[in-house]
């Protein structure tokens, strides 16, 4: 169809704590290189249950997944499930 655009649903959480932080310098040239484009990327206590066709709004800001929900254990305070967004929102943080 000519002129159509995809539509994606927004998953708000309102029972799930998280926060995110910006991607490593490492982390946007591994993507790049699969011609992928992260920001940020965000944390989760439990598996979010996102995956790519979900966008997530937080603080104002809106993200589009990138991947799937990962358990993580770099950060040091145990498990917790990252994901790798972009930020599409264009407002800046305050």
């Amino acid at each position: 169809m000519v002129g159509s655009k995809d539509s994606y649903p927004t998953t708000l959480f309102t029972d799930r704590a998280c926060w995110q932080q910006p991607a490593g310098d490492s982390e946007i040239t591994e993507a790049q290189r699969r011609g992928i484009t992260i920001t940020n990327k965000i944390y989760f206590n439990a598996d979010p249950g996102v995956d790519e066709r979900d966008v997530l709004e937080i603080g104002g800001q809106t993200y589009e997944m990138v991947s799937f929900g990962e358990p993580d254990a770099s950060v040091g305070l145990g498990l917790l499930w990252r994901v790798m967004v972009n930020r599409t929102s264009t407002e800046a943080l305050t």
